[in-house]
């Protein structure tokens, strides 16, 4: 038998007392509920939310006061987010349904409300920019708007009270007279409304419960369960399309699961490839050399490489724009064009010229978001000579072991890969013993503390100008150790590379 036609064979047992019973007990319990409904939804969060709000615009107007007599930080976070509160209740103000009156006044309520708020947001922005005169002369201003607001609010709040004290309550003393004789039907239907359950156990509770048992296990992993089929009617469809549907699941998480150990796969062969391009050992004659990349996650968009050039070495330090996959594709692409031109010429600027009009040509559109930034110098030791350009990179430092002075590498020129037939410039500067070349990305100037501070350049220049007399490696790692312990617990967001070039040889004379 079908679950319909045992439900209607069940209904047909106490059809005659359940009608009678069932319709009054509608009629009062919706009275009734309807009732309670608009008390607990709507008119009392509606007096809470009033009440909420006036508060908080009071709030708002001493918080106001106090950051444009000091501008203290703290003021101002608690400013915005005391306005953004405001805000929300602001827009949660709505009229009551079963009282038309009520729709204009909340209304103008919530505009003049809105635009105090907005006004006095603007006050602050004035305050930011230091126009304290104007910020305080519209904070001045708003005072008749603030007054404004606290009436409307006031009069909306009265209006609500008033309607709930007078028609509501009268509402509340019918339905429960309702209620009352609504129960003398009820308890003549709960006889019939037993023994129906106790059949219902049998043709309809039952079965829903095995099958919400072997739902409950299916979403706890066991994708072995199976729901009963038994049965023609709805219950044993069910039971079969349960099982077909946990069925394809289990099959599309075995997929899934082969795809991620896939991705998996690759990423690591993508590890690998990014990790063979940048040099382990770094080694130059005359030179000292320590580099280190630290990416942010697997894969990064840092590296450096070490050039042999026909005279002297060429140090390349990059930095390609965003993070993962997109970042690392990037810099192999800039690694194996920067190995290619370094091989045609030794001028920096050539190379850097070469570099962006390949970037340019295979990529072209595609390129639209990918840029990348970097510094190539070129170390010639017997001479006494460093090269270098910055194609908007991070200058380099370079320690003057003579007198312990941290000198600046001028800026650069534009990005790679940003635009057509872009021009670069080489600078000349000369290079003595005990000197040391820093070069670095930006991940390690703009590493942020909990607090959200910047470990900037002027950190990283005391660090080298105190350290400087270290060996390369020894000054590596105390770049990277005091860049960790400044960042603390929150995890680097961005490739962190370093790589410094010290000078241990040298057959031209030195400075005086």
């Amino acid at each position: 038998m079908r679950i319909a036609q045992k439900i209607l064979l069940g209904l047909a047992m106490m059809v005659f007392l359940v009608v009678a019973s069932s319709v009054y007990t509608y009629v009062a319990t919706t009275r009734l509920t309807g009732v309670v409904e608009r008390l607990l939804q709507y008119e009392l969060p509606a007096i809470s939310r009033l009440d909420q709000l006036q508060n908080l615009i009071s709030v708002l107007h001493a918080l106001e006061t106090r950051v444009l007599s000091d501008n203290r930080p703290e003021d101002h976070e608690e400013f915005e987010a005391t306005s953004q509160k405001t805000l929300v209740l602001i827009g949660q103000i709505q009229p009551l349904p079963n009282l038309p009156e009520s729709a204009a006044l909340a209304q103008q309520f919530k505009v003049d409300a809105r635009q105090l708020v907005e006004d006095e947001q603007q006050a602050i922005r004035l305050a930011d920019a230091d126009d304290l005169f104007d910020a305080r002369q519209m904070a001045t201003t708003g005072l008749s708007e603030r007054l404004q607001v606290m009436r409307e609010g006031t009069e909306l709040q009265t209006l609500c009270k008033t309607f709930m004290e007078t028609r509501e309550l009268d509402n509340l003393e019918l339905s429960e007279a309702l209620r009352n004789v609504a129960i003398g039907f009820a308890l003549v239907s709960v006889v019939l409304a037993i023994a129906i359950h106790l059949v219902g156990v049998r043709w309809f509770v039952a079965p829903l419960q095995r099958l919400v048992r072997v739902a409950n296990e299916v979403t706890h992993g066991h994708l072995e369960s199976t729901a009963p089929e038994d049965g023609k009617d709805e219950f044993g469809q069910v039971g079969t399309a349960f099982n077909q549907m946990v069925g394809n699941l289990r099959s599309r998480i075995e997929e899934v699961a082969e795809r991620q150990r896939v991705m998996q796969m690759q990423l690591r062969l993508s590890q690998n490839v990014q990790r063979g391009l940048v040099p382990m050992q770094p080694t130059a004659r005359g030179l000292d050399l320590a580099g280190r990349v630290q990416p942010a996650q697997r894969i990064g968009g840092d590296f450096y490489d070490v050039l042999p050039l026909e005279r002297g070495v060429g140090l390349v330090v990059g930095d390609a724009s965003g993070h993962g996959i997109p970042a690392a594709l990037m810099m192999v692409m800039a690694v194996i064009l920067m190995r290619e031109a370094s091989r045609q010429t030794s001028n920096p600027a050539e190379v850097f010229a070469r570099v962006n009009r390949s970037l340019r040509e295979q990529f072209q559109e595609e390129m639209v978001e990918m840029f990348l930034t970097a510094a190539y110098v070129v170390i010639d030791v017997e001479a006494g000579r460093l090269t270098y350009a910055l194609a908007g990179h991070e200058p380099p430092f370079v320690y003057r072991a003579g007198d312990g002075h941290v000198d600046e590498l001028d800026s650069g020129d534009v990005l790679l890969a940003l635009i057509d037939d872009a021009t670069y410039r080489s600078t000349e500067c000369a290079l003595f013993p005990g000197d040391k070349l820093v070069l670095f990305t930006d991940g390690v100037t703009e590493s942020r503390n909990p607090d959200g501070e910047l470990y900037g350049r002027e950190r990283l220049e005391q660090l080298v100008r105190d350290q400087g007399h270290l060996p390369a490696e020894q000054l590596l790692a105390e770049i990277f150790a005091q860049v960790d312990a400044f960042r603390g617990d929150p995890a680097a967001v961005d490739d962190v590379t370093v790589l410094i070039a010290s000078v241990t040889l040298q057959e031209t004379e030195g400075p005086p």
